[in-house]
């Protein structure tokens, strides 16, 4: 990975760190003199495809949001679509959540909250599932975009019941639920 990021960066890296986070990406951080990029790596070019829309419409709702520095979806250069993109102080909330104090999660689940207002005021999409902005979900209700997003169900009968039967539980209460954009991840 150290010659794709120094290809992709356009300068040696000092180092490069798989990140335990990206549903459907490989992330690397890497660290050049100039500081530290993120590089998101996929075989599926579709993956990236509304990523720079996803970042300015985001950005349009006062959201801080990462700077897209390059994208590449060709294939032609490496075997797998790639965009990099600045990095944001701090670290990822979800390495950090178990140890903040109450009042520190609050603070957090605050500023969420309001993240989440701005976010919902986008226009009303027509399906559900990870979709960009603007064009809906790809799936018809909350039970399919489930099953999609968890293909370890089809391998593991057990996880499977317990999961559809809690899901089952729920199904009258998510029927009502109307299709809104909610934020998860601004590269899917």
């Amino acid at each position: 990975m150290r010659a794709v990021a120094r290809d992709v960066v356009g300068e040696e890296p000092l180092t490069v760190e798989r990140q335990v986070y990206g549903h459907g990406s490989a992330t690397f951080a890497v660290r050049t003199a100039e500081g530290v990029v993120y590089v998101r790596t996929s075989p599926d070019p579709a993956t990236y495809r509304a990523t720079a829309a996803n970042l300015r419409g985001l950005a349009s709702l006062g959201l801080p949001v990462p700077r897209l520095l390059a994208l590449d979806l060709s294939l032609r250069r490496h075997p797998f679509a790639y965009l990099v993109t600045d990095a944001f102080a701090g670290r990822d909330l979800g390495l950090e959540i178990g140890s903040m104090s109450p009042y520190q999660a609050s603070s957090v689940a605050a500023s969420v909250v309001e993240a989440q207002r701005r976010v919902g005021r986008l226009a009303r999409g027509t399906g559900f599932g990870f979709g960009p902005l603007g064009a809906g979900g790809p799936h018809p209700d909350w039970a399919a975009a489930i099953r999609a997003d968890r293909p370890e169900l089809e391998d593991n009968a057990s996880l499977a019941a317990r999961t559809l039967a809690t899901f089952e539980s729920v199904r009258p209460r998510l029927h009502d639920v109307q299709a809104t954009c909610f934020l998860d991840d601004v590269t899917t």
